[in-house]
């Protein structure tokens, strides 16, 4: 093989093995459902079985809620062991690595431990998704008329599966942990793509809401499955070669510090974004509801696609702190949020200009929310975003704020909604997510980690955070005044 060849097999093969690539691969995958699915979603299914399809996506997406943070917690752990520290508990003010090698024993210990967890998680899953979240869809439910019968047979569904995918968190804690995220991606690639053609198949076959979800609750399980497999893989298979542990209490003492903070932290900010679709379902009008449902789907996606060059890199991150190279440190993170800002302004604009006529061109039964409830969406999600990278910066020395940051955030969100929802209707959610950030969340949390770094606003923000705002700015005051005036 001559040089030319195998530098070009080296490219390939770094191309193959980039975290951050690969989990571009992996949302480009399951955000081209927007481009696939949905709107076939929106053709072949009436408003009211969009808007119930679309309820059920929000409810299963809270899963992240009941996990509370212990996903995170749990893989930042697996870090610190893999990064050689010896217990949990060390500050990472300074260089801190105490031991050759990884801690495998450490590694084990957690990972038996938050297994006991997660089974009883599961258990409390099935009990909240039987009680509350059947209250929360009849009434979406019965606005189905003829098909109310198998909409209540889909949601059974999701009843029984969703708490075995809660279940297999576990394993995918322990692969990102171990940083093996390229490996998870190119596998969500796949799996994600069988996803998307089976959607197809039934929409284009049977548009029927059972199908639809019996068809993505499958994929979710195949996921699981496969996190259990890759698990037992990895690392020259170590982890079938750990002794099984029982429960350790001062595991869990350490792992539950950070976790009910980050738990917390997660009901304040996704959880009531998320939990104020299910809650204007329950007094909107299915068209409006569908629409509403559709734009938070897509800016969420937009969301999820842009933070792939920063959160891809958060175990690297943690395993770079706790080794106690904080100038590489903070040069990856600053790269990963520029490219999340550029990449969530573009896509927003994106949108702006195409959404009309993309969904007038399929003739979609549901459309698009209006320009200004649009602008306020994207903005509170821009500044959402500038203070929840921040705030996982700061938490890979495992001091976890977040139970203060979303908390008092949080507080702001409700009592803007509180007392603005009866005359501003769904105005009120996006205008209380972005005062929320403004007051308060988006400042805390980047002050929090500009003090990890020793530096300011103008300094870290100068080439990363500030360019992409200008141009959202101006692009909203474009598309408001071509709207409005």
């Amino acid at each position: 093989m001559n040089n030319r060849a195998k530098n070009i097999s080296f490219y390939l093969l770094k191309l193959w093995e980039s975290p951050t690539l690969m989990t571009w691969g992996s949302l480009a995958i399951n955000s081209s459902k927007l481009i696939l699915v949905l709107p076939l979603v929106l053709n072949k299914l009436s408003a009211e079985e969009t808007s119930v399809w679309l309820i059920f996506q929000t409810i299963i997406g809270l899963q992240i809620v009941i996990d509370m943070g212990f996903n995170t917690s749990v893989g930042r752990s697996i870090s610190m062991g893999f990064g050689g520290l010896r217990t949990l508990s060390t500050s990472f003010d300074k260089k801190v690595r105490e031991s050759e090698g990884t801690n495998w024993q450490l590694i084990s210990e957690v990972f038996f431990t938050s297994r006991f967890v997660y089974f009883r998680l599961a258990l409390l899953y099935v009990f909240l998704l039987a009680s509350a979240g059947t209250a929360l869809i009849i009434r979406p439910i019965s606005t189905l008329g003829s098909q109310l019968e198998i909409g209540y047979y889909a949601w059974l569904i999701v009843v029984l599966t969703n708490p075995i995918v809660l279940y297999g968190n576990i394993y995918n804690a322990y692969l990102v942990g171990l940083d093996k995220i390229a490996l998870l991606r190119r596998w969500d690639m796949l799996i994600g793509l069988g996803n998307i053609i089976g959607s197809v198949f039934v929409l284009l076959f049977q548009p029927n809401l059972i199908f639809l979800v019996i068809n993505n609750q499958f994929w979710q399980l195949v996921k699981c499955a496969r996190n259990y497999f890759l698990s037992r893989q990895v690392e020259d298979k170590k982890m079938i070669q750990f002794k099984k542990l029982p429960f350790n209490r001062s595991i869990f003492k350490q792992i539950w510090s950070p976790t009910w903070r980050s738990g917390i932290g997660v009901l304040m900010s996704y959880g009531l974004t998320q939990l104020s679709g299910l809650f204007y379902a329950q007094f909107g009008k299915a068209i409006e509801i569908s629409s509403y449902l559709l734009s938070l789907r897509i800016v969420q996606v937009l969301s999820d696609f842009s933070r792939a060059p920063f959160y891809s890199k958060i175990s690297t991150l943690t395993i770079l702190r706790a080794r106690g190279e904080f100038d590489n440190q903070l040069t990856l993170a600053k790269k990963g949020m520029t490219l999340t800002y550029w990449i969530f302004v573009l896509g927003f604009i994106s949108v702006s200009v195409s959404a009309d006529f993309l969904l007038s061109f399929i003739n979609s039964k549901t459309p698009f929310v209006d320009d200004f409830l649009w602008i306020l969406m994207g903005l509170g999600v821009f500044m959402e975003r500038f203070g929840a990278m921040h705030i996982q910066l700061y938490s890979t020395t495992n001091r976890i704020v977040w139970h203060i940051s979303n908390s008092i955030s949080g507080l702001i969100y409700i009592v803007v909604c509180l007392m603005t929802f009866n005359s501003m209707g769904v105005y009120t959610f996006p205008i209380a997510l972005l005062t929320s950030n403004l007051l308060f969340y988006s400042w805390y949390c980047s002050n929090k980690s500009y003090k990890l770094f020793q530096t300011n606003f103008f300094s870290f923000e100068r080439k990363t955070f500030i360019p992409p705002f200008i141009s959202i700015i101006i692009f909203s005051f474009m598309l408001y005044f071509n709207s409005y005036v």
